[in-house]
């Protein structure tokens, strides 16, 4: 079985993932006593064969606000289903919202991306505009 999820409706679910229930424009994350601002209507998603490229300000008293970029290599369509995903070291953009922020968002982003594929899944593709799930049949 094989599921697909246009970019808009994988966009919502980063958004819905990265909020962690709150309501705005932004959410405040904090790890370890550091604050960043995670500019939630900033989010966007471009699924490419193979790629799956996310974009979101993040903003610091330190730095300001800045586009990171988690890009996620996944299988493309034909290939057989996997479940793996490989990321640079940490997110694009300014290096010190990078240096704190971006491992973290890179795993909010790859958990988002699993939460969306569902339980059941035993792969993720990227062709363009979509994402697609693969899934055991259900019988």
């Amino acid at each position: 079985m094989r599921a697909e999820h246009n970019e808009p409706a994988v966009q919502e679910a980063l958004t819905r993932r990265l909020a962690a229930r709150h309501a705005g424009p932004g959410v405040v994350w904090v790890k370890d006593g550091d604050e960043v601002v995670v500019w939630l209507e900033s989010l966007r998603v471009q699924l490419r064969r193979g790629i799956v490229r996310v974009r979101v300000d993040l903003e610091t008293r330190e730095t300001g606000r800045a586009a990171q970029d988690v890009v996620i290599v996944v299988a493309e369509p034909a290939a057989p289903p996997s479940l793996l995903g490989v990321s640079d070291e940490t997110a694009r953009g300014d290096s010190r919202l990078a240096a704190r922020w971006g491992r973290t968002l890179q795993d909010a982003v790859w958990g988002a991306l699993l939460d969306l594929a569902g339980d059941d899944a035993t792969g993720l593709a990227a062709q363009d505009g979509t994402l697609l799930v693969h899934a055991p049949e259900r019988g």
